[in-house]
């Protein structure tokens, strides 16, 4: 942990917050309806509802290591190092939907739109159709590093070392389509729309393919490695860290971001961005920092930013704001829970 330093004083609205000492590393925050979950290095979930006193449910023996919203509302999936994925409801049930051994499940993912779970298991996708028997697997040839489903849910990305797969889903199965690029992909996903998939690297720097005629994309530049990627905004932009700001990527239009420079935002003042998040339809992005701070930006070159909270010498791992854009919450590395208000920053 580092020293803590003035970089970004306590600010007024964090004086408003609801702090939650969990004693584990926070490595995933969602949020369903109106309710955040958070997953911890403890194997613990907890469930914050507004009006209610948190919930802690110990959902797995080791470490969480993805999390993600059910295909059906009111529940979410989470994968560990004890092999095992479990769903957990908003009422504090869990259950143990697969068990893989000695194989993480380092990522999961869930599709209202098509009723299809996904997890990742070493070199495998398994995909989990409403009403099949049995679920799909998918091989790759090396361990899965990302995995991520389109909007529609027809579609199933997971990047692997040499490039990302795309599995669409037909008539008989799922037809892989090969995107290659040299290296270790380490994460992945689609724009909302569905014309194009990012995938991150090793390396510092993200890659990328149109769809439909598999032209690529390579955004380079960055610092350090790119560990935080969403969706945000009416363009929409991809933002993502990696750099001591917000850096925020154009996909409007038939290209995309080709041959367009990032818009940036969210001056950290030398410190490194480690998680971004957002939603759609709203112009704003809310940035976390290594020191702890957390800066609201809206998607404009000439905005100012806005300090949420303070430098508290813990690097940010996770946030998620609510669709309404009334609550932030907060994770770091420290296991620290910070539950913002935003209504009082109106």
């Amino acid at each position: 942990m580092m020293s803590v330093s003035s970089l970004f004083p306590r600010t007024p609205i964090e004086e408003q917050a609801l702090l939650i000492e969990t004693g584990a590393p926070v490595t995933g925050i969602v949020t369903d309806t109106d309710t955040f979950i958070s997953s911890h290095g403890d194997g613990t979930l907890r469930i914050l509802r507004e009006g209610q006193p948190p919930r802690t449910i110990q959902a797995h023996r080791g470490a969480v290591l993805s999390l993600c919203v059910d295909r059906e509302p009111g529940a979410v999936l989470s994968g560990g190092d004890d092999g095992q994925l479990i769903r957990t409801t908003l009422d504090g049930s869990s259950t143990c939907l697969a068990t893989f051994g000695r194989d993480w499940i380092d990522h999961v993912d869930a599709s209202r739109a098509s009723s299809v779970r996904a997890c990742s298991a070493g070199r495998q996708v398994h995909v989990w159709r409403q009403g099949a028997r049995a679920p799909d697997v998918l091989d790759h040839p090396s361990t899965v590093g990302g995995l991520a489903i389109d909007t529609r849910g027809r579609r199933i990305a997971a990047a692997h070392y040499g490039g990302v797969t795309v599995h669409e889903r037909g008539k008989r199965g799922y037809r892989p389509i090969k995107l290659a690029f040299q290296g270790s992909h380490l994460g992945v996903t689609f724009s909302p729309d569905g014309r194009f998939v990012i995938s991150s690297m090793q390396e510092n720097m993200l890659r990328g393919w149109r769809l439909a005629d598999r032209t690529d994309l390579r955004m380079a530049g960055y610092p350090s490695k790119v560990h935080s990627l969403r969706w945000v905004g009416t363009l929409p932009w991809l933002a993502t860290t990696g750099a001591g700001l917000a850096v925020c990527w154009p996909f409007d239009g038939r290209d995309g971001p080709m041959d367009r420079p990032p818009l940036t935002v969210a001056e950290g003042r030398g410190q490194i961005a480690t998680s971004v998040t957002g939603i759609a339809g709203a112009d704003l992005v809310f940035t976390g920092f290594e020191d702890g701070a957390v800066l609201f930006a809206e998607l404009c070159r000439d905005g100012d930013d806005y300090a949420v909270r303070g430098s508290t010498g813990s690097a940010v791992s996770a946030m998620q704001v609510s669709s309404d854009l009334r609550w932030l919450l907060v994770g770091d590395e420290a296991g620290l829970l910070c539950h913002i208000p935003l209504r009082a920053a109106r």
